[in-house]
């Protein structure tokens, strides 16, 4: 089953491990990774699946806002 997947790099390590904890401590969780062939300072990653609600996804994009 295909499923999207967001990922992203940030400046720091620092900045991306505090967007993760920011958005834990209001109930989402998003992966932080480090990989090969990904930056140096790793990614924040996000996966969507098909239980996943429209009003969690918007969710998660006004928390990013807010954050960011």
């Amino acid at each position: 089953n295909p499923f999207p997947v967001f990922a992203w790099s940030m400046q720091t390590e620092k900045d991306m491990r505090r967007v993760q904890s920011d958005l834990m401590r209001r109930g989402i969780a998003i992966a932080f990774l480090k990989y090969a062939g990904a930056p140096a300072a790793g990614v924040l990653r996000v996966t969507v699946f098909s239980t996943h609600t429209g009003a969690q996804i918007r969710r998660l994009l006004k928390e990013l806002a807010r954050i960011l």
